[in-house]
């Protein structure tokens, strides 16, 4: 995240956020708490954080938040590296690359927009991105995270990404939010880790 950039908010939009809070800390760190706030590991006074919240039915989403959640915030040993962003294609590329996502069956680019670290990623194939896509159509589809200790993950196998060698965690709907620790993380030229 840039000096000047806003905290990066997000809410977990979900009809029981109790339960999805318990689901996503199974995933992540194999406890069965609930956490209804987490902050995520960074060296920025605006520590990007992710809060549980009652949404519309059917299903989870993610969303940008406001940042004004009232619950304490719990750390988790994760770095929150950029958002993930469905679209239904990625358009003029002003000279960037697309780099394929395997772990999504998706092809895509790291960016910024409003000074935050995001992933835009369009489908290539019938996968977990074409899910989301066709569940809740464009906008954001999950998390780019980065373990600040080896963790025990239940993950796909290891496969090159958009921002290294990257994991999906699995545990979740085929059409996410979707998790994804990245092993070794590299920084695109132009732009800037959430939490670096």
């Amino acid at each position: 995240m840039t000096a000047d950039a806003p905290p990066f908010s997000l809410e977990w939009r979900s009809t029981d956020p109790e339960l999805a809070a318990r689901r996503v800390m199974r995933r992540l760190v194999g406890a069965d708490v609930t956490a209804l706030r987490l902050r995520f590991g960074t060296v920025s006074a605006a520590a990007a954080t992710l809060s549980f919240v009652a949404g519309p039915p059917p299903d989870d989403r993610i969303v940008l938040g406001d940042g004004l959640a009232s619950e304490r915030a719990t750390d988790v040993p994760f770095r929150l590296l950029s958002l993930a962003i469905a679209t239904l294609e990625l358009g003029p590329l002003d000279g960037d690359e697309a780099v394929d996502e395997p772990a999504l069956g998706a092809r895509g680019v790291a960016t910024e927009v409003d000074g935050r670290a995001v992933v835009v990623l369009e489908p290539t194939t019938e996968g977990r991105l074409a899910g989301s896509v066709a569940r809740f159509g464009p906008g954001p589809c999950g998390l780019y995270l980065a373990a600040e200790h080896r963790q025990s993950l239940v993950t796909t196998p290891e496969r090159p990404g958009i921002l290294g060698a990257t994991k999906l965690i699995l545990g979740g709907p085929a059409w996410g939010p979707h998790l994804l620790v990245v092993a070794a993380h590299r920084q695109p030229a132009g732009s800037s880790t959430i939490a670096p």
